[in-house]
């Protein structure tokens, strides 16, 4: 027996031979495309400082108001204890920076605290793109364990700026 193949089915196999030749091209201009894009991301790091005026707090003792930073230890780490103002809340908030990650500056000035961190910007080199693709921009707090480490140049997490005679060789200890 013999088989025929009537011509409209060749003309089906024309069309499916069509529609495949369209998906695989659009697929590799997507391909190429996204290459293109990719390669053409870039990233910037940036260096960047956050500064607080610390303040300390006053004893019955103590009425002229001289600086005082406090000092402890939890599970065997070492902390500096100060406070900060709120502005948005219109009230003072107490925070703490690791000893070892905080280089205390003595200077005439406000007592503060700078803090260091890393703003990362990610986006295209492409002019046409930028309008459609926005750069994201990206705050990464320095931290040696499991985020980036604080560059060699910088040293420290924090700086702690506090005024003259804050840091002294002997403290004497007076009950409150």
């Amino acid at each position: 027996m013999k088989r025929t193949y009537n011509s409209q089915s060749k003309e089906n196999r024309g069309f499916e031979y069509y529609v495949l030749f369209i998906a695989y091209s659009m697929s590799l201009i997507f391909l190429i495309g996204m290459a293109v894009y990719v390669s053409t991301i870039r990233e910037s790091e940036i260096n960047k400082t956050a500064r607080f005026n610390i303040y300390s707090l006053k004893s019955r003792q103590n009425l002229s108001g001289s600086f005082f930073l406090g000092s402890g230890r939890i599970r065997t780490t070492d902390y500096y204890y100060f406070f900060v103002k709120d502005d948005a809340q219109e009230g003072y908030v107490k925070e703490k920076v690791r000893i070892d990650e905080t280089i205390l500056i003595e200077k005439d000035t406000v007592p503060a605290l700078v803090k260091n961190y890393l703003e990362v910007t990610k986006g295209t080199t492409i002019p046409i793109l930028k309008s459609f693709l926005p750069p994201k921009t990206e705050t990464i707090e320095y931290n040696n364990f499991f985020g980036r480490p604080v560059p060699p140049n910088i040293k420290y997490k924090y700086r702690l700026i506090v005024p003259p005679g804050t840091v002294t060789e002997n403290q004497v200890w007076e009950a409150l």
